[in-house]
């Protein structure tokens, strides 16, 4: 169960701290100004992610196995849907994730027509990957926590006399 803990945890800092992180950024030509994005800003279901796992975790050490089983399961699922779009949009030829910025700050709505009003547009690759990967790793993970054994505490005597 120690190991069930230390890695859950583990795995729910590591997308936290990667999504957290500015996963573009870019500085406008007129203004100056820089914009950026992080990864729960870009999708904030992210945050959704890993408040089900914390809520999955907390509740499978109490559920008896089949409800945790069912609710795990239920929980990976939902968790998968809501990274589905974030792995669309990483694995798509653009990622556009301060075009809403870009615009409000410069009234051009057109994401190639705002590569012109930017410029040092950079990427965060190690914080999108490392998100993701902590992420789909803790999904996988928390399907574990039903099936694994919980050490009972032995009472002795002594305990209840006192």
């Amino acid at each position: 169960m120690k190991l069930q803990i230390r890695i859950t945890a583990l795995l729910i800092i590591l997308a936290a701290i990667g999504a957290s992180q500015d996963w573009q950024s870019a500085n406008l030509l007129e203004s100056g100004a820089s914009v950026s994005a992080s990864g729960f800003s870009a999708f904030p279901q992210l945050g959704l992610v890993i408040a089900i796992q914390l809520l999955t975790f907390f509740g499978a050490r109490y559920w008896a196995k089949w409800p945790a089983v069912v609710a795990t399961s239920l929980a990976a699922v939902l968790s998968l849907l809501a990274l589905s779009s974030v792995f669309g949009a990483v694995f798509g030829s653009n990622l556009n994730l301060i075009s809403a910025k870009v615009a409000a700050a410069t009234g051009i709505a057109d994401w190639s027509s705002q590569q012109e009003a930017i410029h040092n547009n950079q990427t965060n690759p190690l914080a999108i990957w490392l998100t993701l990967a902590a992420s789909s790793l803790l999904v996988i993970w928390s399907l574990r926590a039903p099936f694994v054994r919980r050490a009972a505490k032995t009472s002795s005597a002594n305990q209840w006399v006192n």
